[in-house]
């Protein structure tokens, strides 16, 4: 006890060296312990992100592949699970539970899920969290979304906020969905993991973008046009408004029900011979398309006889001329294109003009006038539109009506599995391996965690020979400044001795020395650990999602540290040898 005192005094004499060879060695060992502690907290977050889940099913590939994608947002899939194989598996009786996923879109670099209720109420993080909402409610509709944490925070989204989403899941996408918005209905809780990195659809939410995608045809400009066709019995497509223009109050009436714009643009006119002496006009306006051009058709009779359906007809002479009027809306330009299909000759050898010139003086009205005369009378346009309406930015969304019922899903990237007895885990596990109709994997998911740490070994090794290295360099300065101390401390050498103190007591106070300075500084190293940790553990959870848990020293930590002053120790015989070997008239003589 008197040599430990002695060595207490004699470090508490020199404090300001002291003081700075305990700071360098309590850096490096708080470097050490700082990097196993973020080592197992990472390890521990990943473990975390998803908790209580017995399985992931997907395609056949690798089984830290499957994981990553359908956990932890990372990685691309392959191939997709048919909606068919799903629903088996779902409905097994090992089965208690599914969380079925489903991904290939992004908005703004962050990942879009389609997912069903079973993810809000039965997905687990962090030893049986379960999500929660922060605000607003769980996407239910085919528009609804719902947005993690970390989404509503740095694109500062709030409910009501309309997005469109991205075709794949990189940070620049190939193919906007605009034509189907999403509308944001809630936020998720904060649950530093990364479910607060994604955005999260109906099932067929996500379905209905690439269905609509493949359904509806847009034209150059982007508007969408519907078509509206009526089957005749000759197998001709006929659109047509019937008009009568009584002689006595010379107003026309016309039904004129639209024909919208075929997929092309273009618009079709028909013309149906006549054999009988009548002139039988069929007038079809069309919506102009991006190339503003008119196709003219004809449509054959069998008979010689036009097929046409007439549902107002005011005879006005044995020689008049009924006209069908068939008028299709202009397109979104707002511009008519009237178009007037001629009569075809009939058998009888009745030229159009001839039949024109039967009409009689007081119904000489053209179809421009017949027209401007009904719209007079009740100011209406009797047309039957078929079109959609153009959304507000001009649009038109050919599948604007889809509701949920409509959609059916076909299919899921991978989907999470609960059992109804842990037991069965392995059992469920190598028949879904074995699953002879769709290639199909099915992994535990800490054993692909585990898999995928032993990949990264190497890593984690590397890391710490750095950190072991550190503190090698801090035990090392202070064996430089124990060493260079002895020239100053020759005469405190000599005096000991003077007192009675052997060669052994001298080497005995050096090495309590070191192993006190070594000691103390890795003591420091651990409190300084701990407070780091205090201090910033909410900060690193917040900025980068890893959570690091505050625990007592575990048995690395006391590893090291023991490591740590073993080491000083052993440093303490260097100086203490070569002061064994100082004479003790050499601390007494004056050096010049």
């Amino acid at each position: 006890m008197l040599v430990l005192d002695l060595a207490l005094k004699s470090l508490r004499n020199r404090a300001f060296s002291t003081s700075l060879t305990v700071g360098s060695i309590a850096l490096s060992v708080a470097l050490l312990i700082g990097v196993e502690n973020v080592r197992v907290g990472m390890r521990e977050s990943f473990s975390n992100t998803i908790s209580q889940t017995d399985l992931i099913v997907g395609t056949k590939g690798g089984t830290i592949q499957l994981l990553l994608y359908s956990v932890f947002g990372m990685g691309a899939p392959t191939e997709n699970v048919s909606w068919e194989a799903y629903r088996q598996w779902a409905d097994h009786p090992a089965v208690e539970w599914t969380i079925p996923y489903s991904l290939g879109d992004s908005h703004r670099g962050f990942r879009v899920i389609g997912t069903n209720d079973d993810f809000y109420h039965r997905y687990r993080y962090r030893g049986g969290q379960e999500i929660a909402l922060a605000e607003g409610r769980a996407s239910e509709g085919l528009y609804d979304v719902t947005l993690g944490a970390d989404v509503a925070s740095e694109l500062n989204y709030s409910l009501g906020d309309e997005i469109a989403v991205t075709h794949g899941i990189g940070e620049v996408g190939f193919l906007v969905h605009d034509h189907m918005p999403f509308t944001v209905v809630g936020v998720l809780a904060k649950t530093f993991t990364p479910v607060d990195r994604a955005l999260y659809v109906t099932l067929e939410g996500m379905e209905a973008i690439h269905l609509e995608e493949g359904t509806s045809s847009a034209s150059d400009d982007g508007h969408a046009h519907d078509e509206a066709e009526a089957p005749t019995d000759d197998g001709h497509v006929h659109e047509e408004a019937e008009e009568s223009a009584p002689a006595e109050d010379g107003h026309a009436h016309e039904a004129e029900p639209e024909a919208a714009a075929a997929d092309d643009g273009h618009a079709h006119e028909e013309e149906a011979p006549v054999d009988d002496g009548h002139a039988h006009d069929e007038e079809m306006e069309a919506a102009p398309a991006d190339d503003g051009h008119a196709h003219e058709e004809e449509a054959p009779v069998d008979d010689g006889h036009a097929h046409e359906e007439e549902t107002e007809a005011t005879p006005i002479d044995d020689g008049h001329a009924h006209e069908e009027e068939t008028a299709a809306a202009s397109a979104d330009d707002g511009h008519a294109h009237e178009e007037e299909a001629q009569a075809a000759p009939a058998d009888v050898g009745h030229t159009h003009e001839e039949e024109a010139e039967a009409v009689p003086a007081e119904d000489e009205h053209d179809h421009e006038e017949e027209t401007e005369a009904a719209a007079a009378d009740d100011g209406h346009t009797h047309d039957d539109e078929s079109e959609v309406a153009a959304a507000d930015d001009g649009h038109a969304h050919g599948e604007a009506n889809l509701s949920i019922e409509d959609v059916e899903v076909t299919q899921v990237t991978s989907f999470f599995v609960g059992t109804t007895d842990r037991r069965d885990v392995l059992m469920l596990q190598r028949e879904i391996n074995d699953f002879e109709d769709e290639p199909m994997m099915a992994v535990i998911p800490g054993v692909a965690l585990n898999e995928m740490w032993r990949s990264l070994g190497y890593a984690e090794t590397g890391l710490r020979l750095v950190t072991i290295f550190v503190v090698m360099v801090g035990l090392l300065g202070m064996l430089v400044s124990l060493y260079t101390s002895l020239n100053e401390r020759r005469r405190e050498m000599a005096i000991l001795r003077a007192v009675g103190a052997g060669p052994n007591r001298i080497v005995a106070l050096l090495v309590l020395e070191s192993a006190c300075l070594a000691a103390a500084g890795a003591l420091a190293g651990l409190g300084l650990v701990y407070v780091l940790l205090s201090v910033g553990q909410s900060i690193v959870e917040a900025q980068v999602g890893l959570f690091i848990p505050i625990r007592p020293p575990g048995s690395v930590e006391l590893l090291f540290m023991g490591a740590v002053v073993t080491a000083g120790f052993l440093m303490g015989f260097v100086p203490a040898l070569k002061a064994y070997r100082t004479a003790l008239h050499d601390g007494l003589t004056v050096r010049v």
